[in-house]
């Protein structure tokens, strides 16, 4: 029988530090594979790095595209690498003006498999208890 899962947002900072959009994208993706692991389904904003590489559009044609997913979703992951991101403080603006749960991942690329912070894990099972 299909099971419903929690969709989870991952945002990061993509354009800072200058030069590491696919290292970031790459930092998403490892997120996002750990957190399907943990019974999510992740939306992953930073494959439209390689949308965008063929099909050139601006930021803000992207930042739209990406609340329109992120209004779909029932909480937020936002990795802290260390950077600023002024499309992931705008992200997290919208998520938490509508209510959408915000958890903050502190990231190491140091750590061969980072866990999910044990608050995340503990809203993961809370949802799938009340939505079984």
């Amino acid at each position: 029988m299909y099971e419903i899962k929690p969709r989870c947002y991952v945002m990061a900072p993509y354009t800072k530090p200058e030069g590491q959009e696919e290292e970031n994208a790459r930092r998403v993706i490892a997120a996002a594979n750990i957190l399907t692991d943990h019974d999510a389904v992740p939306f992953v904003p930073l494959l439209s790095h390689y949308w965008n590489l063929q099909h050139k559009h601006p930021w803000k044609f992207w930042i739209e595209y990406d609340l329109h997913w992120l209004l779909t979703c029932h909480f937020a992951v936002r990795l802290n690498i260390g950077v600023p991101s002024a499309g992931a403080d705008i992200e997290q603006f919208v998520a938490e003006t509508n209510q959408i749960p915000v958890f903050d991942w502190a990231w190491s690329d140091n750590v061969q498999t980072p866990s999910v912070p044990t608050l995340i894990l503990a809203w993961i099972h809370a949802w799938r208890e009340q939505h079984a």
